[in-house]
């Protein structure tokens, strides 16, 4: 669609009536009742923890830590950090962002090896731990409230569990095993409350449980032992909705599923070489998710409003990796967004629901390390991140005028649309 400009007052002549405009602008959008949404992007990221674990004291004993999971509210990070005794094996953390407390997850006895992988709001975590000659690692959920913690049974007759995300009502998706075997393995979903449920096998293949939204809805894997291709499901405790592959592709593996039920997903559209593709996945639609130039996509996690955080993957001039946010079509490089020097960001782990990202990297005094960024934003209009609201931004609007569901800078309103009420509120901060 085109929207004809009236350009009585020509480029300069819009700032001489940016009064006038701005008052239209106001009475237009209280006569309406729209309120400025959550539209408006990051220009830049400034790094507002540096994770470290506690002194080792060891010589040559690494005390790099990775963060793995961040609460929707930002204030838990939780991961793993090298073992002073042995660094073959982990211990797990949760980091409190507010307080600066550092909390290592206590090991139960016999347990050597312990990580932790995601966190809700209240402080209750998820993730691995290992008894040597136990048989096979087990899921474990950890309270950092009540120091408790549960372990995640596989099936009876199998050897190991995984537990991969937790929402905010305490519900904990993962997989299991179902023989003494690697694999047969099924999705599953836990809750103090309602024991265990088993998703089981989807035509033979076994299902992987990759994450878990607050209404219990689990994004499961499908087949990804298999030669067969992987799929995607959402499932609600009871039935499921295979989302097929991506266009064009292959297999439609899936990372991370969100509040609006949407989908972080991405598989093959080629092989040997292989080539992957990433998507936003809503309500039946893929909706494109680029890699920078000359990469590939790799997605860790999604928060509430549908901005994903993972990494692109490069082969030239050397094999590396740059940690991405998608909010638009297009990755953004984190390190390239930082205010602070000294950083290379390889990896985007998880992405809170107001935009603080947990990512690993070197910093400015260690090799290897956990950062979380906070997002630094424009004032409202400012859609190219130049400090003014002026033509670059109206031209920037203009040229995304129409539907706009799936992220646009220009949606000033959040009502899924670029159009008159977001053109008026534009104006209505003009300068």
């Amino acid at each position: 669609m085109r929207m004809g400009i009236d350009n009585r007052f020509g480029w300069h002549g819009i700032a001489r009536e940016g009064a006038r405009w701005a008052l239209a602008a106001t009475v237009a959008i209280a006569a309406s009742g729209a309120a400025l949404g959550q539209a408006q992007l990051p220009c830049r990221y400034e790094v507002a923890h540096i994770i470290t674990a506690p002194p080792c004291g060891m010589v040559g004993v690494p005390e790099g830590v990775d963060g793995f999971g961040i609460s929707p509210n930002g204030r838990y990070v939780c991961g793993a950090y090298a073992q002073c005794a042995d660094n073959l094996y982990a211990e797990g953390f949760i980091f409190d962002t507010v307080t600066g407390v550092f909390t290592t997850i206590p090991r139960p006895p016999g347990v050597v090896h312990l990580t932790g992988g995601d966190v809700n709001d209240s402080g209750m975590a998820i993730g691995q731990l290992e008894r040597l000659g136990a048989g096979g690692p087990r899921g474990f959920v950890y309270s950092l409230q009540t120091g408790s913690l549960t372990e995640l049974q596989p099936l009876p007759g199998g050897l190991w569990s995984a537990a991969l995300a937790i929402n905010n009502n305490n519900q904990v998706c993962g997989y299991r095993s179902i023989g003494p075997g690697v694999t047969p393995q099924t999705a599953f979903r836990w809750s103090a409350a309602e024991g265990y449920l088993d998703f089981g096998l989807v035509d033979g293949r076994d299902t992987m449980g990759r994450d878990i939204n607050s209404d219990g809805l689990v994004a499961v894997s499908t087949g990804f032992s298999s030669t067969l291709g992987v799929t995607a499901q959402i499932w609600d405790g009871v039935s499921s909705i295979d989302i097929g592959v991506i266009p064009g592709g292959l297999s439609s593996g899936v990372a991370a599923i969100n509040d609006a039920a949407q989908l972080a997903t991405g598989g093959s559209v080629q092989q040997n070489p292989s080539i992957t593709a990433g998507y936003l996945y809503d309500d039946g639609e893929f909706i494109a998710r680029a890699p920078l130039p000359g990469g590939t996509p790799g997605f860790f996690g999604m928060n509430a409003s549908g901005g994903i955080v993972g990494r692109c993957n490069f082969n030239q001039p050397f094999q590396h990796t740059r940690a991405s946010v998608w909010h638009e079509v297009t990755a953004r490089d984190l390190t390239d967004m930082l205010l602070d020097d000294g950083f290379t960001l390889r990896d985007a782990k998880d992405i809170s629901d107001g935009g603080s990202i947990i990512c690993t990297g070197s910093t400015p005094t260690a090799s290897a390390g956990t950062v979380v960024l906070a997002p630094i934003y424009a004032s409202v209009g400012d859609l190219n991140c130049d400090g003014i609201v002026g033509v670059g931004d109206l031209l920037a609007l203009i040229s995304q005028w129409g539907p706009c569901r799936h992220g646009c800078s220009s949606d000033l309103t959040n009502d899924g649309m670029t159009n008159v009420s977001d053109l008026l509120v534009l104006v209505a901060h003009w300068g």
